[in-house]
């Protein structure tokens, strides 16, 4: 054992940060007179810079605030297509601040009939409360349409947030996204007023002030959100008598004044077709939720721990409300007050105070290796463990050339000591590793949808032995071993293999084939019974000699056999020690593939060698944290594996596996099975400190008439993994399909709108693809166009058949008489965010599996469709106006299980959800918290589709509800909205807790 003393930090080299500009065609404020020193008048400088930018080329642009603070003293107003961006920062909201200079009645205004696609992003905003100022609205968003507020930070402020609205009926005011900002309000003032309909609210933090008005035409979807210290997190009310329809899921509602949602109305028995699932509220005064002549609402899987309401209920009811669909939640208070004739309580627990945990206590952290005076390093939890937790430590950085690796010891609830140790050959003198470090409760648990097995202290030795799960999977897991203890003093790793499953038997090889396992039973019985027939032979006493008798047999052959899942390992000296290495403890972890329901947790592998190679774990994290372990032995050469710090911001990781060289020089090592699993909240690519390559540099014009096609391709293949190939605003014409490889960023100015667009010159089987498998790629704020208008057809924008742990970022896909965005056969792990799709084919393909599609919105053509293996996340988006269905769900490729649809939108489609396979399949799908407005059809159609789950969803079409065909059984409907009679086909079908008008 070599205890690792730490070298200094000039041991490392720095590299420089870029500008967020360098590069990039934007309209800088400061080009045009900005001082963003926090005195001059800034005002004329920064409308300067929107006007030049609405007065260019395309009437489109971006323009950009570099860090400082801006004061204003007169509204700035934005036009159509024109973004504002400032210096933000990846992991909060906020950047580059504007500051009122007086008092006003907007900050920032969108020109009447002028506020669509546009972009407000990374941008603090000081309304000057402190200085006595006043703001009517700090963003007054007139007609805001197809347009998005992200990142952006609001304090200070006396006076509202955000006003989303119409100013005429019919001048477009829909399809917004508000995602990822804070509002702090105080006073009698809205942080977000939506005036309009059909929009994105996620992530949004609120606090004080009165909360949330939700009002006019709904339609609304909103989801992990959190509102505090407001008078109501959310008010929805409709003046003008339009049913509300909105989904509110995994919100957060505390310490408000009045409640956490009011649902209040004037008219009584007012219809909203509303959903609230799996949200907390908690320390409200009044009550949780309030309902005033409020109809047609689904409460489902909610956990309400507040516990002295000032009204004595944690649901509030006053004038006509009826029709209130109760089911499966968690209650503090003792009972509930049904309103009306027509509601219903199923599944609800009252009196709760010991409230079960979400998910299993976890603990992950990067630490700098800093060891102690006896080379051991303690490392802390940042809360602690109820017990004692399992720890897997051997993520080590390559800051240091030397081999190494790791173990653990004394882990208590609070933490543990770490040790980086160099293999017995080495000085033992090493650099300052970063170590990601990671803790769970031991047990088998559920995580956000993963299943996991952790165990500690099991023993292992220098041969190799087998270990079970204590439970199944239904994949093949990941597993990761850590060594935890000093027993031995020699540097070992734990290296494992045949994870899966195996027969464990002892006994003789009766059948002569130099393996002991079952056939050989099998080849014993067969004899035993032949030689015996008739004698003796029904040792299990069942009247008949046949080959259940075989398990009498194993016991009297000294067999111990059974099928079981698990893996083996064995403790791995250095090559040049002649012996195995003693008897110690190992911690491990088994975790199955694929992504979360949220998707911040990442599980897959890959093949991992001695060179270095880009593991993608897909969108970029925030803070990600990443496990790896080698699955394999294929190469007996003593290894571990290390990775490059440098690839975290990239959305992967480099990484590779590191021989020790004990016995002699050469490293080289076979391809292992590597897994991996990466933890992080998702986030969007930003450009700083990456090399950009400019297409223009290439010789692209961006004019419309020029074929760009040859640039483009030029400037991808130029590109490293990591680089941004950008698109400065401008129409670039393509005549033939452009081909990505692995790991390139392309991006374009603005937000999905036209200021950057990729148009079909020519007739072509897709736009976007790429002639072998791909990861890691990322495409953002570029419109892609299909030309239809100019009789172009295309069959595809995207089409890749192999594309892996990818992003789809704020892209827009318009006029293609084909489909939008289709990912075949082998395609995995990838996420769509923000997609606007309008295509005559299909609008989303998922034909692969573990794909998440978030905040996006697809209208027309056939619908989207998803075949394949399944697996796929879909949350939050919105469908309308399909002619074949919404949703499609069949089966081309296998069975697409486990799906799930959450807090989603469906619109004047044929068919909403659509399952129609060929013969009766097991599905395991879920349909949660969605809203399905109009059908002109069915709202959903099931042939031969077993294990269907619909729960709390809100039908408000007056059309048929469920048509089923074929063999259908086990569907579940619960908790759910009907305006016309339903029933659940099939004997094993459940109906349950639902409300019909």
């Amino acid at each position: 054992m070599k205890f690792a003393a730490v070298l200094t930090a000039a041991f490392f080299c720095v590299f420089p940060v870029l500008s967020q500009t360098d590069n990039y065609a934007y309209f800088n404020v400061k080009d045009y007179g900005a001082f963003g020193d926090g005195e001059a008048d800034d005002t004329a400088a920064i409308q300067a810079a929107v006007d030049a930018a609405y007065n260019s080329y395309g009437k489109s642009g971006t323009v950009y605030m570099p860090r400082g603070v801006y004061v204003i003293t007169d509204t700035i107003t934005l036009y159509n297509c024109i973004s504002i961006l400032g210096d933000g920062h990846d992991d909060s909201p906020g950047g580059s601040v504007i500051k009122a200079g007086a008092s006003l009645p907007s900050m920032i205004r969108t020109a009447k009939l002028n506020g669509h696609h546009l972009n407000i992003e990374n941008l603090t905003f000081d309304g000057g409360e402190d200085t006595g100022w006043t703001i009517g609205w700090v963003l007054d968003l007139q007609d805001f349409l197809g347009s998005r507020v992200a990142g952006i930070k609001i304090h200070n402020v006396s006076g509202g947030g955000i006003y989303s609205r119409w100013t005429e009926n019919y001048a477009g005011s829909w399809v917004n996204w508000f995602v990822n900002s804070q509002i702090q309000i105080s006073g009698n003032y809205y942080a977000l007023r939506l005036g309009s309909s059909d929009s994105y609210v996620n992530g949004l933090v609120v606090t004080g002030g009165m909360g949330l008005l939700e009002e006019r035409y709904g339609g609304n979807l909103y989801r992990r959100c959190k509102f505090e210290n407001c008078y109501n997190g959310i008010t929805v009310t409709n003046p003008e008598g339009y049913n509300c329809n909105i989904a509110v899921s995994e919100c957060l509602f505390e310490n408000n004044l009045n409640a956490g949602i009011s649902f209040s109305f004037a008219d009584a028995d007012f219809n909203c077709f509303a959903t609230v699932t799996n949200c907390d509220f908690s320390n409200n005064y009044e009550t949780d939720i309030e309902l005033n002549n409020a109809s047609n609402i689904s409460i489902a899987k909610n956990r309400f721990k507040s516990s002295n309401p000032a009204c004595g209920y944690n649901v509030k009811t006053t004038g006509v409300s009826d029709r209130i669909s109760f089911t499966d939640n968690l209650f503090a208070a003792a009972d509930l007050a049904i309103p009306g004739y027509n509601s219903c309580s199923v599944g609800n627990e009252f009196s709760v105070s010991d409230w079960p945990a979400d998910s299993p206590q976890f603990w992950s952290e990067a630490v700098i290796w800093n060891p102690g005076p006896d080379g051991w390093m303690r490392v802390d939890f940042s809360e602690p463990f109820d017990g004692i937790p399992v720890v897997i430590a051997q993520t080590v950085s390559a800051r240091d050339p030397e081999p190494c690796v790791t173990r653990v010891r004394n882990v208590d609830c609070s933490g543990f000591e770490l040790l980086l140790e160099e293999w017995d050959y080495l000085d033992g003198v090493h650099a300052a590793e970063v170590i990601h470090c990671f803790a769970i409760e031991q047990g088998r648990h559920s995580l956000d949808g993963l299943s996991v097995e952790a165990v500690r202290d099991v023993q292992a030795a220098g041969e190799w032995d087998s270990f079970e799960f204590a439970g199944s999977f239904e994949t093949t897991p990941i597993v990761f071993a850590q060594l935890a203890g000093d027993n031995d003093i020699n540097t070992a790793v734990v290296r494992i293999k045949d994870i899966g499953v195996f027969d464990r038997c002892r006994g003789a090889d009766f059948n002569n084939d130099d393996n002991i396992n079952i056939s050989d039973l099998s080849a014993f019985a067969a004899d035993w019974l032949n030689q015996n027939s008739g004698i003796k032979s029904d040792l299990n006493d069942d009247s008949s000699v046949d080959y259940l008798d075989y398990g009498i047999l194993a016991d009297v052959w000294g067999y111990s056999i059974c099928s079981t899942q698990g893996f083996k390992a064995y403790l791995q000296n250095q090559e040049s020690s002649a012996a195995a290495h003693g008897t110690e403890n190992i911690n491990y972890i088994g975790i199955s593939p694929g992504w979360s329901k949220e998707g911040d947790i990442r599980v897959g592998s890959t093949a991992l060698g001695s060179e270095a190679r880009w593991v993608s774990y897909g969108s970029s994290f925030k803070e990600p944290f990443f496990l790896g372990s080698m699955q394999s032995c294929n190469d007996s050469d003593t290894a571990s594996w290390r990775f490059f710090e440098s690839g975290f911001a990239k959305g992967g990781v480099e990484c590779f596996i590191e021989e020790e060289q004990s016995l002699d020089s050469e490293a080289g090592h076979l391809e292992e099975d590597f897994g991996y699993a990466a933890f992080g909240k998702k986030d969007i690519v930003t450009p700083m400190g990456r090399p950009v390559i400019n297409v223009k540099d290439y010789g692209a014009s961006g004019n419309a008439y020029a074929d760009d096609t040859v640039a483009i391709q030029q400037a991808i293949n130029t590109a490293d993994a990591g680089d941004i190939v950008y698109l400065p605003k401008g129409a670039y014409k393509i005549t033939s399909s452009i081909y990505l490889k692995s790991g390139v960023i392309l991006l374009g100015d603005g937000d999905a709108n036209t200021a950057s667009k990729i148009l079909a010159g020519a007739d072509m089987p897709a736009m976007i693809t790429a002639e072998e498998a791909v990861s890691g790629v990322y495409i953002t704020k570029i419109c892609f166009d299909g030309g239809s208008y100019q009789g172009r057809s295309v069959s595809n924008i995207f089409r890749f058949t192999d594309m892996r742990d990818s992003t789809l970022d704020r892209i827009r896909l318009i006029n293609t008489t084909g489909s939008g965005i289709v990912l075949r056969h082998q395609s995995r792990r990838n996420y769509l965010r923000s997609c606007t799709v309008h295509a005559d084919g299909w609008g989303i393909w998922l034909d692969g599996w573990d794909c998440i599609v978030e905040d996006g919105y697809c209208s027309g053509g056939y619908g989207s469709r998803i075949s394949g293996a399944g697996g796929h996340r879909i949350f939050n988006s919105h469908f309308d106006r399909a002619l074949i269905a919404a949703i499609l769900f069949e089966d081309s490729l296998g069975n697409p299980r486990d799906v799930l649809v959450r807090n989603c939108y469906m619109d004047l489609n044929s068919i909403a959800l659509k399952f129609d396979y060929d013969i009766a399949l097991n599905t395991e799908i879920s349909i949660e918290n969605c809203i399905f407005r109009a059908s002109s059809d069915t709202d959903v159609y099931i042939n031969n589709a077993n294990n269907i789950s619909f729960e709390a969803n809100s039908h408000r079409s007056s059309s048929e509800h469920f048509t089923y065909a074929g063999d259908v059984d086990y569907i579940t409907l619960s908790g759910s909205q009907f305006s016309v009679p339903v029933s659940a086909e099939g004997v094993h079908s459940i109906y349950r807790g639902n409300c019909q008008n």
